[in-house]
């Protein structure tokens, strides 16, 4: 699926080589935002660092409110509650701010860096969105299943057994049932090679 950006806040330090942008993000050219999102660059020695914060479609104030900064969000010191029943009780509790930045990827860059080719109001077609986004997750690597009976299926069989019996104690009828699993599994592959190579000089003949 395809998403759109445009740029609604801009501001920038040259001198540090930093910026931030408030960008709204829809699932169609001028369509209504499905979010928004606070997103900065920090230039950290020779690379840079993306960040973002990111609210729902029902949150633009917030997002406006959060812009350059980002949203300011308090909670108790943990270590210094012990011994502060009364302040607790009086809501005087000492507080710390939240940082409610995040890393991302340079997803939002071509939208959210200053310059004349994408001026605020302006929609872009993203061409990246965080893995995030989707919502299977990331790719599961598939398990691969043997059909029973193939030159696979008997190859693994034979390696297993192998691995079997060269971890018992060593005698010398298991040291003949190893060579001859060995050479099993040297006709097996053998065959396999065959086959392989029979296809391939009939798909390039």
């Amino acid at each position: 699926m395809a998403f759109y950006a445009k740029k609604i806040r801009y501001g920038a330090n040259d001198e540090v080589g930093a910026y931030v942008a408030l960008i709204a993000v829809a699932k169609k050219k001028g369509g209504k935002p499905i979010r928004f999102v606070l997103y900065r660059f920090l230039s950290v020695g020779l690379k840079g660092v993306f960040e973002s914060v990111e609210f729902s479609s029902s949150q633009e104030k917030e997002a406006m409110e959060a812009f350059p900064f980002g949203p300011v969000v308090y909670r108790p010191i943990e270590e210094e509650l012990e011994g502060l029943q009364g302040l607790m009780e009086e809501g005087k509790l000492p507080r710390t701010r939240i940082s409610q930045w995040k890393m991302t990827t340079d997803w939002l860059s071509n939208v959210a860096v200053g310059g004349s080719r994408y001026p605020r109001g302006t929609w872009v077609k993203l061409r990246k969105r965080p893995y995030t986004w989707r919502k299977s997750g990331p790719r599961k690597k598939k398990k691969l299943r043997l059909k029973f009976g193939s030159l696979e299926h008997k190859l693994l069989v034979v390696r297993e057994e192998l691995a079997y019996h060269k971890g018992q104690p060593s005698e010398k009828r298991k040291e003949e049932e190893i060579d001859n699993m060995e050479a099993k599994e040297s006709g097996i592959v053998a065959e396999m090679i065959y086959i392989r190579d029979k296809k391939f000089a009939s798909a390039t003949a």
